[in-house]
C-alpha cells in the first residue's frame, strides 16, 4: 500500500513527521503506536482483498475454480484512510504549534519583526513542501492562523513601552533581561550568561549616572541569579515529566520536585516571588498535562471508532466468506491472513479469530478436495460420512462444504473436462483456433485428445468443446453453407487424427443446438459422400429462396416417408433424434428442390423419401451398390452402417470372429471377452445367430434368442453390452473388402 508523506508508517508502527525541528510529541507516542497498529492492521487486511477484486484476479480465480473474488473492498479502504488521515492531522497540529513556538522564542531577544517574518516564511515553505498535497490546503490554513497569533504577541512586546530617555531605556533593558531570565527555560545557557552580564554592565552605568546604588544593583543581580536557579529547578521538574513519557506517575513526581525546589535554601527569593515562579511552572506543567490528556482522549476515541468500524466490516467480510464457502469457494490463504489482521484491529480479536479458524479449516478441506479427481472426491465424502455417522463432529461439519466442492467440480469437469484438468494441473488451457482451416484442424485434434484423457482421469463422460467453442459452432451452424461444411470436415478429420470417435463428437454438437451440423457430420464420419452433408448444410439458405419458400412437404408426406424408411425403428426413436432426422431431410429436400428450379424430381413424396434415406445414411456408389439404409434380420428391422453394403450386412454379421468381437469390447467397454449371457459366458455363436437391436450409428444390442429381445448379452458391470461395429471397421473391411468401405 502506498504511504503518503508524513503519514503513519504501519510497517514500522511509529509516527513519521516532517524533520523541521518538531518531531513526534512524546506525550502521544504510545497512543500513536496503538493507532498505527490499528491503521496498519486495517490497511494490510484490506490490500489483498482489494487486489482480489481486480478483473485479472477474478478471471483467474473463476477459471481455476479455486476462489471467487472477495468483492468490493472500497469500504475497508475508506476506514484505512479515515484512521491515518485523522492521526496525521492531529500530529501535524502539534508539530505546527511547536515549530512556531520555537521561532517566537528565538526572536524574543531582538523583537525584530522583519527578521521574524522572514523566518516564518522560510519555515512555512519548508514545512509545506514535505506534506502530501492532499493535506497542503488545511495545513497551510492552520499554519497561517497560528503564525498570525505569534506575530501579534511579539509585536505587542515590541511596542509596549515608549522609551523617552536614556535611563528609561537602560532600565527597560535591565527589566526586560530580568524578565527574560525569569523565563530562562526558553534561553540557551550562553544567552542567560549574556543577559546577566548585560544587567551588571547597565547597572554600573546607571550607578555612574547616579540613577542606581551599588546595593540596588547587588540585590538585582542576586534576584536574577535566584531566578535562574529557580528556573533550572523548574525546568528539571518539567523535563522529568517529559522523560517519564507524561505518565501519571511522572506527573506526580514532577509536582513533588517543584514543591521541594520551592523550599530550596539556595534561593534568595521572597515567598511571594517563589510562589509566583514555581506557580507558573506548576501551571505550565498542568496545562501541558491537560493538553496531553485531551490529545490522548481524542486519539483514543479515534482508535475506538476505527475498531468499532473494523468490527462491522469484519463481520460482513466473514459473512461473505461463509456464503462463498457454502457455494464451494472458501476464502484463499491470503484472504484468511487479511481477515486475521483485521481481527487484530477490533476490540474482541479472540471472538473473530475463532470464526476465522473455522473458515480456514473449511477452506483448507475444500482446497484439498479441488486437487482430487471426481472419483477421489466421492470416496473422500464417503469416508467423512462414515466418520460423521460414528459421532465425529468435525467430519459432520465438513460434509456440506466438501459436498459443495464435489458438486461444483463435477459440474465443471462434466461441462469441459479438458479445461478443468489443464487448470487443475497448471497447464495451458487447450483452445481451438477458428481463424483458418489448418489452424482449426490441428488445434482441434489436440483438444479432442486431451478431452478424452481428462475425462477418463476425472471419471466423467468426455466433452470435446469448451462453452465458447459451442457458441462458435452454433453461430457457424446458424449460418450454414460452405463455412459449416468446412467446420464439419475439420471436426471429422480432427477426431480421426486424435483417435476419438467422431460420432461422439457429433452427439455433443447435436446437444449444443446444432442438429443439422451434427447429422451432416455423423454421415460424413460414417463414409457417406460429402455431397449429402453439403446439401443438408445448404438447406437453410435454400428454404429462404423464393423458389423453395413454403414448398416443404406437409406432415402427412413426412410421416409416410418416415414409416417407409425407418420402419419399426420409428417407434423406438427418441423425439430429439426423429426431430434431427426430419429437419435434416427438410434441408436436403430444399437444396435439391432449389437445384431443380423449384420442382421435385418425381413426385413430392418420392423426392422427400429420397431425402429421408439420404440423411439416414442410405446411398449408392457409382456402380449402383446401396450402402446403409435398413434391412430385416430375424424379422427385426435394423439400421445398416453407411459403410457396409446393405445386401451384405447380414453376412458380415454372421461372419464375426471371436477376435473381432473381443477387440470391439476392449475398445468400448475396457474388458476382454464376449460378455455374459444369462449365467454363462457368451459365445461367438450367440453373436452370429442373434437379433440385433439399434443402439446408435453402427452400434447394436445383442439378443441371442430371437424370440426374446429383452434377454441381452451383458457387460461385466451388468449393463447391456453394445456391439460397436465402428470400432472394428478396419477388421471387417479386410475380411469383406467388397462389402465394407
Amino acid at each position: 500500500m502506498v504511504r503518503r508523506a508524513g503519514m503513519i508508517d504501519t510497517e514500522a508502527s511509529v509516527v513519521q513527521t516532517p524533520n523541521l525541528g518538531g518531531g513526534s510529541h512524546p506525550a502521544t507516542l504510545q497512543v500513536y503506536e496503538d493507532l498505527a497498529r490499528t491503521a496498519g492492521a486495517i490497511g494490510d487486511a484490506v490490500q489483498p482483498m482489494v487486489d482480489a477484486g481486480t478483473e485479472k484476479r477474478a478471471r483467474e480465480a473463476v477459471a481455476k475454480g479455486d476462489y471467487r473474488p472477495a468483492g468490493d473492498m472500497t469500504r475497508q479502504d475508506e476506514i484505512y484512510n479515515k484512521v491515518v488521515d485523522a492521526g496525521f492531522m492531529a500530529q501535524a497540529s502539534i508539530d505546527v504549534d511547536r515549530m512556531l513556538g520555537d521561532l517566537e522564542n528565538k526572536h524574543l531577544g531582538t523583537l525584530n519583526m522583519e527578521e521574524f517574518g522572514k523566518d516564518l516564511d522560510a519555515a512555512r515553505t519548508t514545512y509545506l513542501s514535505n506534506i502530501d498535497e492532499r493535506f497542503a490546503v488545511p495545513l497551510a490554513q492552520a499554519w497561517d492562523k497560528q503564525a498570525l497569533n505569534a506575530q501579534q504577541r511579539l509585536s505587542g512586546l515590541a511596542t509596549t513601552k515608549a522609551i523617552r530617555t536614556a535611563d528609561e531605556a537602560m532600565k527597560a533593558r535591565m527589566d526586560l533581561d530580568l524578565d527574560r531570565i525569569s523565563g530562562a527555560s526558553n534561553l540557551a545557557d550562553n544567552e542567560v550568561s549574556f543577559a546577566l552580564t548585560r544587567i551588571e554592565s547597565i547597572g554600573r552605568a546607571r550607578i555612574a549616572a547616579g540613577q542606581l546604588t551599588p546595593e540596588e544593583l547587588d540585590a538585582t543581580l542576586l534576584t536574577a541569579q535566584s531566578r535562574v536557579i529557580a528556573n533550572g529547578l523548574a525546568d528539571t521538574a518539567v523535563q522529568s515529566y517529559a522523560e517519564g513519557k507524561f505518565t501519571d506517575e511522572a506527573y506526580t513526581a514532577s509536582l513533588k520536585s517543584l514543591d521541594e525546589a520551592m523550599a530550596s535554601p539556595d534561593l534568595t527569593l521572597s515567598r511571594t516571588e517563589r510562589s509566583a515562579l514555581f506557580g507558573n511552572a506548576k501551571s505550565a506543567l498542568n496545562a501541558q498535562r491537560s493538553e496531553i490528556k485531551a490529545q490522548e482522549r481524542e486519539l483514543e476515541a479515534q482508535i475506538r471508532a476505527a475498531q468499532t468500524e473494523a468490527s462491522g466490516e469484519l463481520t460482513l467480510a466473514i459473512g461473505d466468506a461463509r456464503t462463498r464457502a457454502g457455494e464451494g469457494y472458501g476464502p484463499s490463504p491470503e484472504e484468511i491472513l487479511g481477515l486475521r489482521k483485521l481481527a487484530d484491529s477490533t476490540r474482541n480479536p479472540a471472538r473473530f479469530h475463532a470464526q476465522i479458524d473455522t473458515l480456514e479449516r473449511t477452506s483448507q478441506a475444500q482446497q484439498i478436495m479441488r486437487g482430487m479427481s471426481i472419483p477421489e472426491q466421492e470416496r473422500e465424502i464417503g469416508g467423512l460420512e462414515l466418520l460423521a455417522a460414528n459421532g465425529n463432529t468435525e467430519a459432520a461439519r465438513m460434509l456440506d462444504p466438501v459436498r459443495k466442492v464435489a458438486s461444483v467440480s463435477r459440474q465443471q469437469a462434466e461441462a469441459d473436462p479438458a479445461t478443468y484438468a489443464a487448470v487443475r494441473e497448471g497447464r495451458d488451457i487447450p483452445v481451438i483456433d477458428w481463424r483458418t482451416q489448418d489452424a482449426t484442424q490441428s488445434t482441434m485434434a489436440s483438444r479432442f485428445q486431451q478431452a478424452e484423457i481428462a475425462a477418463e482421469d476425472l471419471g466423467v463422460a468426455p466433452k470435446y468443446f469448451s462453452p465458447s467453442d459451442r457458441v462458435q459452432l452454433k453461430a457457424i451452424a446458424d449460418k450454414g453453407g460452405a463455412q459449416a461444411l468446412q467446420a464439419v470436415t475439420a471436426i471429422v478429420q480432427s477426431a480421426n487424427a486424435s483417435g476419438v470417435d467422431p460420432l461422439r463428437v457429433m452427439e455433443e454438437i447435436g446437444g449444443s443446438g446444432a442438429p443439422l451440423m451434427a447429422q451432416a457430420g455423423a454421415l460424413m464420419a460414417q463414409g457417406v459422400p460429402s455431397e449429402v452433408a453439403a446439401k443438408i448444410l445448404s438447406g437453410k439458405a435454400a428454404m429462404g429462396s423464393e423458389l423453395v419458400k413454403d414448398k416443404i412437404p406437409k406432415q402427412a408426406v413426412q410421416a409416410s416417408a418416415q414409416r417407409k424408411v425407418l420402419g419399426t425403428q420409428l417407434t423406438e426413436m427418441r423425439p430429439q433424434e426423429l426431430d434431427a432426422i426430419t429437419r435434416s431431410a427438410d434441408a436436403y429436400y430444399a437444396t435439391e428442390l432449389l437445384e431443380n428450379g423449384g420442382q421435385p424430381k418425381g413426385t413430392e413424396g418420392q423426392a422427400y423419401e429420397r431425402a429421408m434415406r439420404a440423411v439416414t445414411g442410405e446411398w449408392q456408389d457409382p456402380s449402383g451398390k446401396t450402402f446403409g439404409g435398413q434391412v430385416k434380420i430375424k424379422d427385426k428391422a435394423v439400421t445398416v452402417p453407411p459403410w457396409i453394403e446393405k445386401g451384405q450386412f447380414e453376412s458380415v454379421v454372421r461372419g464375426l470372429t471371436t477376435t473381432e468381437v473381443t477387440r470391439a469390447n476392449m475398445t468400448q467397454l475396457f474388458f476382454s471377452g464376449l460378455g455374459r449371457y444369462y449365467g454363462r459366458d457368451a459365445t461367438i455363436a450367440d453373436y452370429r445367430s442373434a437379433k440385433l437391436l439399434d443402439a446408435g450409428a453402427g452400434r447394436y444390442y445383442v439378443a441371442p434368442d430371437p424370440s426374446n429381445e429383452s434377454r441381452l448379452i451383458l457387460a461385466p458391470d451388468g449393463r447391456p453390452l453394445i456391439l460397436d461395429l465402428n470400432a472394428i471397421r478396419k477388421d471387417l473391411q479386410s475380411r469383406n473388402p467388397t462389402a465394407v468401405r
